[in-house]
């Protein structure tokens, strides 16, 4: 059967209406799941398991880097009351938009696009739509629909995050916000990409060493999840200062450094280092925890997980235990004054951004887990290589961009390294997002708690 690449959004489109979407991703994501389990091993028999392996690390990689992000929000880039950062953060998700902001934001989601391309090459050597046609075209029409559809939402849904990181990236750069693509709102927005300052700034030598804004992303995770120390590695990563925003007004420090000097004097330090050892333990055992989830693990794997698991878990329990002993002798003296209600305020928005951002991740990680166990399960050495066999098809169907035999080969060989420690990774990325989670709803509740007394406050005055 032969089909035209415009009629795979009609046939897409009518699939959706029978299994219920939803635009976010996360619901994408759901979506594309429920197809995927419908269409079961029928569907898998007409996919490329080179091209499902490059979805799995794309979504993996970009995880890994809105991570990074959020520890840069809460570690090292300075705030202030006077630069707009944070709200900038939330503005990007704002729906109400007139007719003329709504057109601008295409044009800046079509240049963030262009960006995500570099970080991420899977979608400049992918066409997800030449690619649903291409299973789409082959075999069972129900089977092979469904299993289109659920590529190409897990597709959409991986775009969805890149595009939101590069929004993040573009936030946080030491390179001037709108030098690289133009903002849909002005009153973010004092420059264009052609000013002079946009075209200077790449030239100062001292911001070759910016690799993480400079360098693709991908390169370097491929460094750093797969061969220097994991995650960990990844997200203590250090950046030098000049390669971040150039924030204006007096610096208050930090998300964390505010953050602690907001609590009561007398057990700040107390909870700031609890709050640092439950992190590194708590990511250790979520990682345990998912691994285990993995049906291919030996016997004696998973009996030495189990213990590690069982370890881990009174420290997690201890150390949790004294952390919320802290925190609530924390809210019942809460340290009050304008000047932290003020500065709760402005820490509130970057909470609400990395809350959102993390309900959004979370929800990533959860449908990927199980693509990422079926594949593993189904893609082994063999019909890889038959994957590799099929590049110049996959040319020919406007699938894939054509480029050199040696370009295929280093591709496939570094695809190949990745998968051997993918599910490993993945879990150990799973735990440190949750670890990471965890941390950040207590910054939340206790900011909360100090927003809640500037009312009384004012209720009293009145």
């Amino acid at each position: 059967m032969k089909l035209d690449k415009r009629y795979v959004n009609y046939i897409i489109g009518i699939l959706l209406l029978f299994l219920v979407g939803g635009c976010a991703t996360g619901g994408m994501m759901t979506v594309a799941n429920v197809a995927n389990i419908a269409g079961g091993k029928e569907a898998a028999k007409y996919k490329n398991p080179l091209i499902e392996a490059e979805i799995d690390l794309t979504l993996v990689d970009e995880v890994s880097a809105m991570i990074k992000v959020n520890e840069i929000l809460l570690d090292r880039l300075p705030i202030s009351y006077e630069d707009p950062w944070p709200e900038l953060l939330n503005d990007y998700q704002k729906t109400k938009l007139n007719k003329k902001q709504k057109k601008a934001k295409k044009r800046y989601n079509d240049c963030l696009r262009k960006l995500l391309k570099k970080d991420f090459s899977f979608y400049d050597l992918y066409d997800a739509n030449a690619y649903a046609v291409s299973i789409l075209s082959t075999g069972n029409f129900w089977s092979s629909a469904l299993g289109a559809l659920g590529s190409r939402l897990f597709i959409e849904g991986s775009e969805n995050l890149g595009i939101e990181f590069e929004h993040a990236k573009s936030v946080i750069s030491y390179v001037p916000f709108c030098c690289q693509c133009k903002y849909f709102k002005p009153s973010y927005c004092d420059l264009s990409p052609g000013a002079s300052i946009c075209k200077k700034i790449r030239s100062y030598p001292e911001y070759r060493k910016c690799t993480f804004f400079n360098r693709p992303v991908e390169d370097m995770l491929s460094k750093y999840l797969f061969s220097a120390g994991g995650i960990k590695h990844w997200a203590d990563l250090p950046i030098d200062l000049s390669c971040f925003r150039a924030v204006k007004g007096e610096q208050l420090g930090t998300f964390k450094d505010v953050f602690y000097s907001i609590l009561p004097p007398s057990i700040r330090m107390k909870i700031e280092r609890v709050d640092s050892e439950l992190m590194v333990v708590q990511s250790d055992y979520e990682s345990v925890k998912a691994r285990l989830k993995d049906k291919k693990l030996s016997k004696a794997e998973r009996a030495a997980l189990k213990k590690k698991k069982a370890m881990l878990y009174k420290e997690v329990h201890n150390k949790k235990a004294i952390q919320k002993k802290l925190y609530h002798e924390a809210l019942s003296t809460l340290y009050v004054t304008e000047e932290n209600i003020r500065k709760a305020k402005k820490l509130r928005e970057i909470v609400d951004y990395i809350d959102r951002n993390f309900a959004e991740t979370m929800l990533v990680m959860t449908q990927l887990t199980l693509k990422i166990i079926n594949d593993v399960q189904t893609i082994s050495q063999m019909n890889l290589a038959r994957a590799f066999i099929t590049y110049p098809f996959l040319v020919k169907k406007g699938v894939f961009r054509k480029r050199n035999k040696k370009y295929y080969e280093h591709r496939f060989s570094n695809i190949v390294k990745k998968l051997v420690t993918l599910p490993v990774t993945y879990f150990e990325i799973l735990g440190y997002a949750m670890a990471q989670k965890y941390q950040v709803s207590k910054y939340k509740g206790y900011l909360d708690a100090m927003l809640k007394m500037e009312k009384k406050l004012k209720k009293n005055r009145g």
